[in-house]
């Protein structure tokens, strides 16, 4: 994360649907965020690609950038609720032990490795 001028522990905004905020149903598995802003060297709309792992909350593992340009590159990041906490709060409405609801709006943090 270095080479992209970010340093370990710092987190941005990234969301998974354009838009407004909203709730969204996803599924264990792989995923895809919208970095909303530019942060370090990646622009804003930077695709951010990875895998969502759904427990009590959904968390999140990026491992894939591509830029709105089609430069790509691997980046090691974590999903965080807007409040601070790692993953994303499950909202009511689907109890699933592989699939939930989930806000649209998310933070994504620069880590070393993976939790």
């Amino acid at each position: 994360m270095a080479k992209l001028n970010i340093a370990t522990g710092r987190k941005a905004n990234a969301v998974f649907a354009d838009g407004r905020p909203k709730v969204i149903s996803v599924r264990e598995g792989p995923t895809q965020l919208l970095l909303a802003g530019p942060w370090g060297d990646m622009p804003s709309n930077t695709v951010l690609s990875g895998r969502l792992i759904v427990r009590e909350r959904v968390y999140g593992r990026l491992t894939w950038a591509t830029t709105p340009k089609g430069d790509s590159f691997p980046v090691c990041m974590e999903v965080f609720a807007e409040e601070g906490d790692r993953g994303m709060a499950r909202e009511l409405g689907d109890d699933s032990s592989s699939s939930a609801r989930i806000f649209t709006s998310a933070r994504v943090k620069a880590v070393s490795e993976f939790e």
